[in-house]
C-alpha cells in the first residue's frame, strides 16, 4: 500500500504542477511543440489495492507496455490516446497472529489488463508537461495460486483517473510519472469477492517517439527559433540573429539609413523629410472666364480665351472693345460689322466723262446709305477708279470728283460728313484688263471701303 507520506507528496506535486501550468498557460507565448506523433512506451509501477479507501494490501511491483498517439490542440495543449498491456500484482500479509486470512481477494495474484488511457497534456515549457486524464481497464487474465480467483471474479471493465508529469516532452525519449486511482470496484456486484476494493498505482517509465517532428518556438514568426533569436519578440533578420538594427526606429535599417540616429522616412533614406515648399501665391481669375488675370487683357470682364479674355458679345471673333457692331456678327473687315452686300462698284455710273451720277449709280449708293444708317459706328471711304483712257493727271482729277459726288450724295441722305472720306486713284489700279470694252467698263467704278 502507498504510505501516507508518499500519498501526500504525490498530491502536493500534482496541485503545485497544476498551479504552475495555469500560471504559465495564462501568459501568451508561442511554445515549442510537436506535430502529430506516434511512439511506444513502457514502464514499472508500484501497485497496491485499496479496501474502502484504506491501504490494506502490500505494495508490489508491476509493469506496462504499449503505444501512444499525440494530437496537438494548440495553446500548449495536446490530446494523447494510449493503448497498453499492464500486469498488476497484489498480495496481503498474514495477520498479527501469523495466521493467513481466509482467501483474501486477489491474494498472491497477477492480473493482466488491457488499458486505454486518454491523457490531456498541458505543456509548460520545453522541459515539462502535466498530464491529466482517465482510462478504461479491461481484465484479460488472472494468475492465482491455487487458481481460486479468475476473470469471473473481477469486473470486466473498470475505470480510473490519473495525473502526472512528463519530462522533456518534445525529445525523442520522454520520461514520465503518474499516479493512477481506480474509480470503480474491481469486484462486480453479486461476486463472492468483497465490494469497495479498487486499484491504485504509481507509475514511471519512458516513451520513445517513432514518428513526428519538433516545431521550435518562434514567438515573432521571423523564421528563427527563439533559442537562436536574440530578439525573440521582434520580427528580425537571420543575418542579425533575429534582430532589426534600427536605432531610431523609423523602419529603415541602420545600414541603409543616412540618418541612423534621427527618425525619418524611407523615401528620404531614413532622414527627416524636406520642409514643404512655401505656399504658392493665389492664382487669380476675377472674371472666372478661364483666363488668368496675369494673361487676361480684360481681367474684370468675362470673355473668350481666343481673344485673351476679352468679351465678344456677337461671337464674330472681334472683341467688343474694337467691334463697331458689337450686337451684330460680322467679320474682321469691316471691324466686326457685316459685309456690305448687293453693292456693285462698277454699277456706280456717271453721265459720260462727267461726275454727274446716273439714276443707276444713285441706286447703288442707296445701298451704302442704308448700311451706314443701320450701323452708325461705321465710316466709309469712297475711292474713284477709271480705265486707262486719257492722261494720268486728268484721270486722277476725274476720279476724285466722282468720289466726291458719291460722298455728297450719301451725305445728303443724312449721313454725317465726318463719317465719309474720298480718294481718287485714276486708272492706276484696274480691277481687270483694259483691253476690252467690258473690262474698261468694270475698271470705271466707285469702291466703298468700310471702316
Amino acid at each position: 500500500m502507498l504510505r501516507p507520506s508518499l500519498r501526500q507528496a504525490v498530491l502536493a506535486v500534482t496541485v503545485l504542477s497544476l498551479s504552475v501550468a495555469a500560471t504559465a498557460h495564462a501568459q501568451p507565448q508561442t511554445r515549442e511543440r510537436l506535430t502529430k506523433s506516434f511512439g511506444l512506451s513502457g514502464g514499472a509501477s508500484l501497485d497496491a489495492l485499496l479496501t474502502n479507501g484504506a491501504s490494506t494490501y502490500d505494495q508490489t511491483m508491476g509493469w506496462s507496455a504499449g503505444a501512444w498517439y499525440n494530437l496537438p490542440l494548440g495553446f500548449g495543449l495536446s490530446l494523447e490516446p494510449q493503448l497498453q498491456y499492464r500486469a498488476f500484482n497484489s498480495s496481503i500479509t498474514a495477520d498479527a497472529a501469523g495466521k493467513p486470512r481466509v482467501r483474501p481477494f486477489l491474494d498472491n495474484a497477477t492480473v493482466g489488463f488491457i488499458t486505454a488511457p486518454l491523457v490531456l497534456k498541458v505543456h509548460i515549457g520545453r522541459f515539462a508537461a502535466l498530464t491529466l486524464g482517465g482510462q478504461v481497464d479491461y481484465a484479460l487474465r488472472v494468475g492465482d495460486t491455487p487458481n481460486y480467483w479468475t476473470t469471473d471474479s473481477l469486473s470486466a471493465v473498470t475505470f480510473a483517473g490519473s495525473g502526472g508529469v512528463e519530462l522533456f516532452p518534445h525529445s525523442r525519449v520522454v520520461l514520465y510519472g503518474r499516479y493512477v486511482r481506480g474509480l470503480s470496484d474491481l469486484s462486480p456486484t453479486g461476486s463472492v469477492a468483497p465490494l469497495g476494493i479498487r486499484a491504485q498505482s504509481v507509475q514511471a517509465g519512458i516513451k520513445v517517439r517513432l514518428a513526428g517532428r519538433r516545431v521550435y518556438a518562434d514567438q515573432d514568426g521571423d523564421g528563427l527559433r527563439d533559442k537562436d533569436d536574440k530578439c525573440p519578440t521582434v520580427i528580425g533578420l537571420a543575418k542579425y540573429q533575429g534582430c532589426v538594427p534600427d536605432a531610431d526606429r523609423d523602419g529603415v535599417l541602420d545600414e541603409d539609413d543616412a540618418c541612423p540616429k534621427e527618425a525619418g522616412v524611407a523615401a528620404n533614406r531614413g532622414c527627416a523629410p524636406p520642409p514643404p515648399p512655401p505656399p504658392a501665391a493665389p492664382v487669380l481669375d476675377r472674371d472666372q472666364d478661364g483666363v488668368l488675370d496675369a494673361n487676361d487683357r480684360c481681367p474684370t470682364t468675362a470673355g473668350s480665351q481666343a481673344l485673351g479674355g476679352c468679351p465678344d458679345g456677337d461671337n464674330d471673333g472681334v472683341e467688343d472693345a474694337v467691334d463697331k457692331c458689337p450686337k451684330a456678327a460680322g467679320t474682321a473687315v469691316p471691324r466686326g460689322c457685316p459685309r456690305l452686300t448687293g453693292f456693285v462698284p462698277s454699277d456706280v455710273t456717271f453721265e459720260g466723262a462727267t461726275a454727274r451720277l446716273t439714276p443707276a449709280g444713285r441706286a447703288q449708293l442707296d445701298k451704302v446709305t442704308a448700311y451706314l444708317v443701320m450701323y452708325p459706328n461705321v465710316s466709309a471711304e469712297f475711292v474713284g477708279h477709271l480705265d486707262n483712257l486719257g492722261s494720268i493727271d486728268s484721270g486722277i482729277g476725274l476720279s476724285v470728283r466722282r468720289a466726291e459726288a458719291a460722298r455728297d450724295f450719301v451725305s445728303m441722305q443724312g449721313i454725317a460728313l465726318e463719317r465719309l472720306s474720298i480718294r481718287g486713284e485714276g486708272g492706276r489700279r484696274p480691277a481687270t484688263s483694259n483691253r476690252t470694252s467690258e473690262g474698261r467698263m468694270s475698271n470705271r467704278r466707285i469702291e466703298v471701303i468700310l471702316r
